[in-house]
């Protein structure tokens, strides 16, 4: 990124440019419409401080219809014949540098992620701690999420100056999602702040390479390109609400195809013996293979790996050792792995027990990050786990030998949200740290709300200390049904101690205005609803579990539901933009009517009637099917090929 492209008519910017010194009033950055203060980058400006300084120039201009001039600080030194300009102009310092420092702010005494927004002599500071790890853009490297690392201080101390003094909100992606407050005068009052994320990792999977979604969306129309536009959308509302982090970690090298290819034949015996007597050394999915967890010869290899993946990247914290989620084939049933543990869990922790300590020999500073897939108690038997070894808590598990059998974060059945907790709150005694990794409850694209219930757990598990951040699953562009939990999460990775009330209030009142009232009350209706299918669902399988007890509880509520949003849309009166959120949240209303139709024609068997709503419903999902409301291509992926084979109907080719 080109510092040059920002320097917008500097010398005429000057000649032209009013002195006005710093009044009671505040700091004056735009006023009546007219520029009155500069931004200025260090001399060589990182990626992210160019970044920063590129994105408040754009929203200062969406707000006030100006445009700051964009300089390096060695550019503003040079005009020394220009006192007056570096005396009265107010200057908008983003990004570390020399003037920074003649302020007496010292940067690099921040923690990772850390930033100043601060006024002084008619400068405004927006500074943080950044590292950029090989100065790569996250446009660069679509959905990558390793791009998260960067460390970018001043990257979120522009975002929070726009957030908390100038009214800028990303309620979901794309432009209908961002709200701007217009004004005519941007003055800052005096401000000494300094901030840092709760949490050192906050991330959001988001799922939005899986090629069955688009797969879906393909099937209802949307081409390759829309589909991957939106989640790029996506990718910058993430960065927006300062997801992110400054503890460098990923996958390393194991267990995946490479593995399978390199060791099936040479070492059969690494892999879990099947229950007819032979080696899994061929796994149906190679990402997914099973491994015989007591095999010495397999741990030393692992173990190797791992620390030759430690030196080759120095700034990297940890990895994270992953085995097979879904697979068709067993777990090993040799009788070493036996004397392991009874269960799946104590077997898995067990060898990632000794992988940890092993690595630990050699690099003590570093982690091993384990997922508690099919691990939803550990056992008894495990005893406090190394220091260096975090298990990274899902939100759902399948232990045959515990008999538990649940997934997703239990928000749409109670029975499994107990089970959750309990089970989270037993790693807690175990685990020296822990990781959130949930799966986030998502009722097939209908409107939900279970954010109470979210910002509680989330508080628990931060009040214990022990958690290092998480980085949750479940982003499938269902923005009306799951967007208000998207949002609230990225405040409780900031600040964990926040409110449901204080979420909601803050969402609808920026959002919607006059229409806050109505909107809120929409909101809270949709928890009612949430609440009372998670009381009576007996499952999380959203075709046996959700969808009928939704048939039961939604036609109670809709129209209270639809005449909210009327009463909003009457008291938007002339705001368009509201108007078009309003129409946003009724999208999702729409489609739960239509959905509630074709799954009552499916379940009574009739054929004829179910074809017809099918068809109504693609012509339903052509018209949003670029919409952020409900990810139509997510549902008809989810859904398979289940309603095409009931009606005899399928999708246009």
């Amino acid at each position: 990124m080109k510092v040059g492209k920002y320097i917008i008519g500097g010398i005429l910017f000057i000649c032209i440019f009013i002195a006005v010194p710093l009044s009671k009033a505040g700091l004056i950055i735009v006023k009546n419409g007219k520029p009155h203060a500069v931004i200025v980058i260090p001399k060589s400006p990182s990626y992210i401080s160019s970044r920063a300084a590129y994105e408040l120039q754009e929203y200062v201009k969406k707000i006030a219809g100006v445009t700051l001039p964009i300089y390096t600080e060695d550019e503003i030194a040079l005009k020394g014949d220009l006192f007056w300009f570096d005396r009265y102009v107010p200057l908008i310092l983003v990004g570390p540098c020399k003037m920074t420092k003649q302020f007496g702010i010292d940067i690099d005494k921040l923690p990772y992620e850390g930033f100043y927004i601060k006024t002084k002599n008619n400068r405004l500071i927006l500074a943080g701690r950044d590292i950029t790890k090989g100065n790569m853009p996250r446009q660069a490297k679509w959905q990558d999420w390793r791009i998260q690392h960067h460390s970018r201080g001043t990257l979120w101390a522009v975002y929070t100056f726009l957030e908390d003094y100038l009214g800028v909100r990303w309620l979901w992606p794309g432009d209908l999602g961002e709200v701007i407050v217009k004004r005519k005068d941007i003055v800052i009052k005096e401000l000494n702040r300094m901030d840092k994320p709760a949490f050192p990792i906050r991330h959001f999977y988001t799922t939005g390479c899986a090629g069955g979604y688009l797969y879906g969306y393909w099937r209802v129309g949307l081409s390759k390109d829309a589909y991957r536009k939106m989640w790029t959308e996506v990718d910058d509302w993430l960065e927006h609400q300062k997801f992110g982090g400054s503890l460098e970690f990923w996958p390393c090298p194991l267990f995946d195809d490479r593995f399978v290819e390199k060791y099936a034949d040479k070492h059969p015996e690494w892999f879990a013996l099947q229950p007819n007597g032979k080696r899994a050394n061929h796994p149906t999915f190679k990402n997914r293979p099973r491994m015989c967890l007591s095999n010495d010869e397999l741990l030393k290899v692992v173990v190797k790996t791992i620390n030759d993946d430690f030196d080759k990247y120095p700034d990297k914290w940890g990895v994270m050792l992953c085995l097979a989620d879904v697979s068709p084939e067993k777990f090993c049933c040799c009788e070493k792995c036996k004397k392991l543990g009874k269960s799946i869990s104590e077997r898995e922790f067990a060898f990632f027990s000794k992988v940890a300590r092993e690595v630990a020999k050699t690099h003590p500073d570093r982690a091993i990050l384990a997922m508690t897939y099919y691990t939803m108690f550990p056992s008894p038997h495990l005893g406090k786990l190394p220091q260096n070894l975090i298990p990274a808590f899902l939100s759902g598990g399948r232990d045959p030998a515990v008999g538990i059998d649940i997934a997703l974060n239990g928000y749409l059945v109670d029975r499994n949200r107990r089970i959750r907790l309990k089970a989270e709150r037993a790693w807690r005694k175990i685990a020296n740290k822990m990781f959130w990794r949930g799966d986030y409850s998502h009722g097939l694209g209908f409107p939900i709300n279970y954010l109470t219930k979210l910002c509680k757990d989330y508080k628990e598990g931060a009040a214990t200390g022990k958690y290092i951040g998480g980085s949750p699953e479940g982003i499938y562009n269902n923005w009306v049904g799951e967007g208000l939990a998207f949002y609230a999460t990225g405040k409780i990775f900031w600040n964990p101690n926040i409110t449901a009330n204080e979420i909601l209030n803050d969402y609808c009142e920026k959002g919607f205005r006059k229409s806050a009232i109505p909107v809120k009350k929409f909101y809270k209706t949709l928890e009612v609803v949430t609440d009372k299918i998670a009381k009576i669902n007996p499952s999380w399988e959203w075709r046996t579990g959700f969808i009928p007890t939704a048939e039961k509880v939604y036609p109670l509520y809709l129209d209270k539901l639809y005449g909210y949003l009327s009463q909003a849309d009457k008291l938007a009166a002339d705001d368009i933009r509201v108007r078009q959120r309003i129409q946003f949240l009724r999208t999702s209303l729409d489609y739960a009517k239509i959905q509630l139709e074709v799954y009552r024609y499916a379940a009574a068997g009739q054929k004829e009637k179910l074809k017809e709503a099918m068809q109504r419903r693609y012509r339903f999902f052509k018209s949003i099917n670029n919409s952020f409301a409900v990810s139509v291509g997510w549902v008809v992926s989810k859904e398979g090929n289940y309603l095409t084979k009931l009606s005899g109907w399928n999708y246009p080719k």
